[in-house]
């Protein structure tokens, strides 16, 4: 009988992977798919980890019954109750939970930033400056720890559609992607 042996990943590149996909949940799916197979073992604080650099995934459309769970066959869901929780608390206001060092609405709203950007693209429909930064270097860079995962939100206006570029330092895909990306 052939002796199977335990491969801990495939060989891929390091970085660069590409994901494309009709939806969130789709998109979700095959990063998971790609991280378990071609993704290399490294230490972090959280311990040994699979992970992939530098992963793009390309949604091209986003329906309202994707935002709250996957489909009725796949993995577990996300209710809406539990979606508009941590929206509400996490990205609609710049209160502060208590015991959290941010909040992702804390961080784009406490220097006005939406607002800011707003303006930017009704004045100026072609800039490409319409940027959202969530990274505070004076406070971020000196921590070892709970530094916001998103870090920087690129809008472009483009053929009469919003074009969103969110750029992570990390990404917990088991548990934050999906989200984070909604």
């Amino acid at each position: 009988e052939p002796v199977k042996e335990d491969i801990p990943n495939y060989p891929a590149n390091y970085t660069g992977h590409l994901i494309r996909a009709n939806s969130l949940s789709e998109a979700w799916v095959r990063v998971m798919h790609d991280v378990l197979t071609f993704g290399k073992i490294s230490d972090t604080q959280y311990g040994s980890q699979k992970e992939l650099r530098s992963v793009m995934s390309v949604i091209t459309k986003i329906d309202d019954t994707d935002l709250y769970r996957l489909n009725d066959s796949y993995l577990a869901t996300v209710t809406e109750q539990q979606f508009q929780n941590y929206y509400r608390t996490n990205f609609a206001t710049s209160d502060l939970i208590i015991d959290a060092a941010y909040t992702y609405g804390n961080r784009i709203r406490r220097h006005d930033q939406l607002t800011d950007l707003c303006h930017k693209l009704v004045t100026d429909p072609d800039t490409r400056a319409a940027v959202i930064s969530l990274w505070d270097y004076c406070t971020d860079a000196k921590k070892l720890a709970n530094n916001p995962c998103l870090t920087q939100l690129s809008f472009r206006l483009f053929e009469q559609k919003l074009f969103v570029t969110a750029i992570f330092r990390s990404h917990d895909v088991w548990s934050a992607y999906r989200l984070n990306l909604i």
